[in-house]
């Protein structure tokens, strides 16, 4: 039978976010890696890829795209901020944290024009949306 090598702990610990492995002793991450490795040691790399992406694809963040909020002229979002736009709807993240402060469902596509910022030089575009899910500033 086949048996991969051994994993250590300091490889363990460069795989998980420093900030995730820190909630967690060393060897409570590693005894959780290698029990899910054995778990998953039978999987093909299909099987393992469609397992990953489900995983994936449950996470509240998957498929968004992200934009830098500089400021808003609505009180209930906390400028500047990170916001996250997916099929589940707006999410306004912290720019420290990346924790959402305000999520906002989409009832509708935002109106979205953008323009150039010409004060800027050669930047990106700035934008202005007007998201009718936003209560009025």
């Amino acid at each position: 039978t086949f048996s991969p090598p051994s994993i250590h702990r300091r490889e363990v610990q460069d795989y998980i976010p420093a900030q995730l492995y820190r909630t967690t002793a060393g060897s409570t991450w590693l005894n959780l890696v290698s029990q899910h490795r054995q778990q998953t040691q039978a999987l093909s790399p299909h099987q393992a890829r469609a397992q990953f992406l489900g995983l994936l694809s449950a996470l509240p963040m998957f498929g968004s795209s992200f934009f830098f909020i500089q400021s808003c002229s609505n009180i209930t979002v906390p400028a500047p901020c990170i916001l996250a736009v997916n099929h589940n709807g707006l999410n306004f993240l912290s720019t420290e944290t990346h924790v959402s402060g305000l999520s906002l469902a989409l009832p509708s596509p935002p109106s979205v024009p953008w323009y150039p910022n010409p004060s800027k030089g050669p930047r990106l575009p700035a934008a202005e949306a007007w998201f009718h899910c936003l209560p009025p500033a």
